[in-house]
């Protein structure tokens, strides 16, 4: 299952990245506003997964 969204996003993403990079939106800094979102992404969907859930002590 994993490697099936694997395949598919390495087949989009230097398509993604040839957008990202070419034209007037490297100049808006786009890549890098596009890499935090998807890191402040992550990081509050892991986040929202795991809050409910306490923490045990070892």
């Amino acid at each position: 299952m994993t490697s099936l969204a694997r395949s598919i996003a390495v087949s989009i993403s230097p398509l993604a990245a040839t957008t990202l990079l070419t034209g007037t939106l490297v100049t808006l800094g786009a890549p890098l506003i596009v890499g935090a979102v998807l890191g402040i992404g992550y990081d509050i969907t892991l986040w929202r997964a795991y809050r409910a859930d306490p923490a045990t002590e070892v």
